[in-house]
């Protein structure tokens, strides 16, 4: 199963353009599957021991999901590419609560932006906390930004979010 794991990993890289933290994700969730059917057929019953198992393990519903969605991934592109029948198509995700997000409140923002500056780091790092929120952007996009992807002319900010997608702020 190593070398068709590896082929789909290389389809979802090159072929859907998915990035190299969704690969490394879909790759633990794909290697812990692959450990635990090394010496078991898998079949719908195993793949509910399976998720079972995982519960016992304590992992969050939301992690499991995602481990049951790569798995149904790779199984589709399983069928499709080798031609068989796709012993998981029938598996459901877990229910989830949806839970309201974390906000910080006005003050932990005002403590946050009023950091003292008294070097060259200091004043980064207050202007990437500005950046970041002034404009709803992920960490990892304000970490990839480069110096021309910033335009102080025309006050803008051009970003790649996730999906390789561009925006502009």
């Amino acid at each position: 199963m190593d070398k068709e794991i590896k082929e789909f990993l290389d389809y979802c890289l090159i072929e859907k353009n998915l990035s190299k933290n969704t690969i490394n994700a879909y790759k633990n969730d794909l290697d812990r599957f692959n450990e635990y059917f090394k010496d078991k057929e898998v079949s719908k019953e195993n793949f509910e021991s399976f998720i079972e198992k995982l519960k016992k393990e304590g992992l969050n519903p939301k992690t499991i999901n995602h481990i049951i969605g790569t798995v149904k991934n790779y199984y589709n592109y399983y069928s499709i590419y080798y031609d068989k029948p796709n012993k998981l198509e029938n598996i459901k995700r877990l229910k989830v609560n949806k839970l309201l997000p974390k906000v910080l409140t006005i003050d932990e923002i005002n403590k946050l932006l009023d950091i003292d500056c008294n070097n060259s780091f200091d004043f980064r790092n207050k202007a990437m906390l500005e950046l970041m929120y002034s404009s709803g952007l992920r960490v990892s996009e304000l970490l990839n930004l480069t110096i021309t992807d910033v335009d102080l002319f025309n006050n803008i900010v051009k970003v790649y979010g996730k999906g390789s997608k561009e925006r502009i702020i």
